[in-house]
């Protein structure tokens, strides 16, 4: 009997071991891809971001003494053939008015984003994220973000934000549901490698 007892705490104590070992690589490799992911859209955005720049201070420059000027979501679809970036990578240019400090909507591909919070001035720009519950009749506002001061040649600051839609970021709906898969296999692979 005390053979048995020690066989079945050593049994248990290895299938445990294996489990743990298997739940450990399998969230190690989870958290790799995520970043590794995010990085990537990190990088979509803020070279989506340079190539935008010089087509954006040229598209001001051009129209900005004119009487006749595109709207926003014409002026959108130009920069965005002109600058070569992804159709699905959102923007929007904005002048700043110097006395109110108002933003004027000159350019954008999506006339329903807002004008996202600036980095601070102090800090490196970087990739942020917004998000805004029910800021859409049909759901809510989820974007990965990149925004930044331009200034033209005459020293007049435009604004520009470029980021992607994270609404159906399928490298989250991994995460959540990836600790709901690991609790309804937990008990089989136990029981497995505790038999086996």
């Amino acid at each position: 009997m005390k053979k048995k007892s020690i066989s079945f705490k050593l049994s248990f104590a290895f299938s445990l071991f294996i489990f743990f070992t298997v739940l450990l690589f399998s969230i190690i490799s989870i958290i790799f891809l995520s970043n590794s992911l995010l990085q990537q859209k990190r990088d979509e955005i803020t070279g989506s971001f340079s190539k935008l720049t010089p087509h954006s201070l040229r598209f001001y420059s051009f129209f900005q003494n004119k009487e006749k000027v595109p709207f926003p979501s014409d002026g959108g679809m130009r920069l965005m053939v002109e600058s070569g970036i992804p159709y699905y990578v959102l923007f929007s240019l904005f002048a700043v008015d110097v006395q109110t400090k108002e933003m004027r909507l000159i350019a954008t591909n999506d006339s329903f984003l807002p004008v996202l919070p600036l980095n601070d001035a102090n800090k490196k720009p970087k990739v942020r994220r917004y998000e805004k519950k029910d800021y859409f009749i049909d759901g809510d506002l989820d974007v990965l973000y990149y925004s930044a001061p331009i200034t033209t040649n005459k020293k007049e600051t435009l604004y520009l934000q470029t980021g992607l839609n994270m609404e159906f970021d399928t490298t989250r709906a991994m995460l959540q549901r990836f600790i709901v898969i690991i609790a309804l296999t937990a008990i089989p692979l136990l029981a497995f490698s505790f038999f086996a």
